[in-house]
């Protein structure tokens, strides 16, 4: 049993970094794909193509039930002073009911800059072959792809990223 717990514990600190590396996709330097969220009114359908150029814009695929997710989450929520001029997309492909309690917990609707919901046709997830969560796409001010990440960043280097270009 001791065995176990000592295998467990190595495998956890063996897989904690300080900063994790973004993943390589192939589309980098493309524009965002053309999909469409679903907002937690369940009745507004946001298309990607209407997200204005000028500012950076972060998508965030998540799980509403995932604390990686809930702890990358929090971290931007934390340091939204330093974020304010990033706009950031979360969304999931959860019942609209998981999403929104999630949302609701983390006071999401609060930040002007946060827009949340589902992407409805699961295209962001076919785009990138995302395969676990949180799964993160950094996006210039001109709507192309910079950097993308699977696994929890924190929000300086999101911040980094996406300002940076």
């Amino acid at each position: 049993m001791k065995l176990t717990y000592l295998v467990f514990l190595l495998f956890i600190l063996s897989s904690c970094k300080e900063k994790v590396a973004p993943v390589f996709t192939g589309r980098e330097g493309k524009v965002m794909p053309d999909f469409k969220l679903l907002l937690t009114d369940s009745s507004t359908l946001l298309n990607s193509m209407s997200i204005p150029d000028g500012r950076p814009v972060v998508m965030i695929y998540f799980s509403p039930h995932c604390p990686y997710c809930r702890q990358e989450i929090t971290q931007v929520i934390g340091q939204m002073a330093g974020l304010q001029d990033i706009q950031f997309y979360l969304f999931s492909t959860y019942p609209m009911r998981e999403v929104a309690a999630f949302a609701e917990d983390l006071g999401l609707s609060s930040y002007r800059n946060v827009h949340f919901g589902l992407d409805i046709q699961h295209v962001f997830l076919r785009y990138f072959g995302a395969t676990a969560v949180p799964y993160t796409a950094i996006y210039g001010r001109q709507k192309k792809l910079t950097h993308a990440f699977l696994g929890v960043i924190d929000a300086g280097q999101i911040r980094d990223m996406a300002t940076k270009n």
